[in-house]
């Protein structure tokens, strides 16, 4: 009942950081720049060629349609959409992973759990710094879309879904270049937790498996590497502006901005007190499986509980909790990094 309220709670709070959203012209300056830059590609002018700007052509071309009508408005409706779909598919994974599971859960409890799996996602999404009118929200729901396809296409390995996952993560890494590490080691997470390197037949070699398995990965990276370079390169070479292009790329690589990025994270958080709860339990609960394993095994087996060792829930939780973590970090460390 206590998760059910709270649910509603976040709900609340969902619903009226997005109205704010919609009804008000308040957002972060960043918008302006997006927006601007929306305007040159409705007037002929890929970035770069005159401009300089450190975001790549892909937003651009998203904020072109906002540029359009004049209204920023029209990009936290298409992150809405786009969050809309990432919470759907999220929801079916979360099921199924509940399902597939150990867990004895009843039905309340189970709905219960996935209202407020669903719910508290939205809610962070409009709640982090610059709301559903920065492109955080919608590269986050990208990157979920990604994760969930990817989590349902395991046993298949459907080259259709595959090439829609892929697609979805070269759109979040052009948005948002720090997520390249982590959807990069999408596969190693769903081979991990099958335990059998993506349902390679069990009459293979081990190292034939490891052989498809590496396969797999190469194919995986070649794919979003191809989307990206598609995506980004391609209207530089149909109007001859490859130089341009490339330019572009080399000074986004240069390291222009020198500031203490811990510090700059840490001042972040301090704006959403919100994440605090969630980063200490994101913290702890990889640990307390990792190092308490015993302790619980022994606890539920004397009290009679079918919670004994979730192996593939386990898997989810060090790799979403430690190991994602870690890799976005590396990330913000490579490069400058902004609130």
């Amino acid at each position: 009942m206590e998760l059910i309220l709270t649910s509603f709670a976040y709900l609340i709070v969902f619903l009226l950081l997005t109205t704010k959203e919609l009804v008000t012209d308040e957002y972060d300056h960043d918008i302006d720049q997006f927006m601007y830059f929306g305007s040159r590609i409705l007037n002929g002018e890929l970035a770069w060629t005159k401009e300089f700007d450190d975001k790549s052509p892909v937003l651009h071309y998203i904020f072109s349609l906002p540029a359009l009508f004049k209204d920023t408005s029209i990009f936290v409706i298409i992150t809405l959409i786009v969050s809309l779909i990432a919470v759907f598919l999220g929801f079916l994974m979360l099921k199924n992973i509940l399902l597939s599971s150990n867990l004895n859960l009843n039905n309340k409890n189970q709905n219960s759990i996935l209202l407020f799996g669903t719910i508290l996602y939205m809610t962070l999404l409009a709640a982090i710094y610059g709301s559903l009118h920065h492109i955080n929200a919608i590269s986050s729901s990208l990157c979920l879309i990604s994760i969930s396809i990817t989590y349902f296409n395991k046993n298949n390995n459907n080259k259709f879904y595959t090439t829609i996952s892929a697609i979805s993560s070269a759109i979040a890494i052009s948005i948002r270049p720090y997520y390249i590490l982590n959807l990069i080691f999408l596969p190693l997470w769903i081979s991990a937790r099958e335990n059998d390197l993506i349902s390679f037949k069990k009459n293979a070699s081990e190292s034939n498996k490891y052989l498809i398995y590496l396969k797999n990965q190469l194919d995986w990276i070649l794919r979003i590497v191809l989307f990206i370079t598609l995506f980004n390169l391609t209207p530089y070479f149909l109007t001859g502006n490859l130089s341009d292009f490339f330019y572009g790329m080399k000074l986004n690589s240069i390291d222009y901005v020198n500031q203490n990025i811990l510090q700059r994270q840490y001042i972040n958080i301090g704006r959403n007190p919100i994440l605090y709860p969630l980063l200490i339990g994101m913290i702890i609960l990889p640990f307390i499986r990792i190092f308490l394993k015993k302790n619980l095994y022994s606890y539920y087996q004397k009290r009679e509980r079918s919670l004994m060792y979730l192996d593939k829930l386990d898997i989810d939780i060090i790799f979403f909790g430690i190991i994602s973590p870690i890799l976005l970090e590396i990330m913000f460390l490579k490069k400058h990094f902004f609130g």
